[in-house]
Formats: C-alpha cells, sequence, structure tokens
C-alpha cells in the first residue's frame, strides 16, 4: 500500500513539472520539450491517465505539430466523450481545420449549454 502511494505522488510531481514547464510558454525550446516529454513518459509508465496525454498535447502544441496535439486529442475524446477539457484542448490543436474546431465547438456546446 505505502509503495502504491509512492507511486502516485511520483506520477503527480512528474505531471505537475510537465505542466509547469508549458503552462506559461507561448513556445518550448528542443531543451524544454525534451525535459517535459521526459517526465511524462515516466508519468505515463507509472499511471497512464488522460492528465498524461493532455499535457503531452500541450507539449506537441507548442512544438508546433499541430497534427500530433490532435491525433493525441483525439485519442482522449474518443476513449472519454464527457472530458469537457479535452474537448477544449482539441479546439485549440484543431486551428486551422475549421470542421474539427466546428466539431470540438458543438461537443463542447452539448456538455455545457450554458456556457
Amino acid at each position: 500500500m505505502c509503495a502504491w502511494f509512492a507511486v502516485g505522488i511520483r506520477q503527480a510531481r512528474d505531471i505537475n513539472r510537465a505542466a509547469a514547464i508549458v503552462s506559461a510558454a507561448t513556445s518550448l525550446t528542443p531543451r524544454e520539450a525534451s525535459a517535459a516529454n521526459s517526465l511524462l513518459k515516466a508519468a505515463g509508465t507509472l499511471n497512464p491517465d488522460s492528465q498524461v496525454d493532455m499535457v503531452r498535447a500541450e507539449v506537441a502544441m507548442l512544438e508546433h505539430r499541430s497534427s500530433s496535439a490532435t491525433r493525441i486529442v483525439e485519442s482522449i475524446v474518443r476513449r472519454e466523450p464527457m472530458n469537457a477539457e479535452a474537448w477544449v484542448l482539441l479546439a485549440r490543436a484543431a486551428y486551422p481545420n475549421a470542421a474539427l474546431l466546428h466539431r470540438a465547438l458543438r461537443h463542447i456546446a452539448l456538455l455545457d449549454p450554458k456556457g
């Protein structure tokens, strides 16, 4: 039980460190992207949940790899169609694909009709 708790703490720390790298950035240097991806790889090995993939997609967007980001987020919304945060990220990653952007925005509206 103690070991599982320690693994959870490590995974959360790695995700938070990777998220901190991308949260303040408008683009990433190769070194920053490598550091974030390394942290996400470790976190994903310990607990492959959607949060790891969400940050991984943000890293791809900041590296100007929109097709990779879109693939990652589309995988998340297929697994978790009620994940509003993932649909918002898909809308961001979809630019300039108008059809995909429209699909994401339509789904967001269905999830939060008051939004």
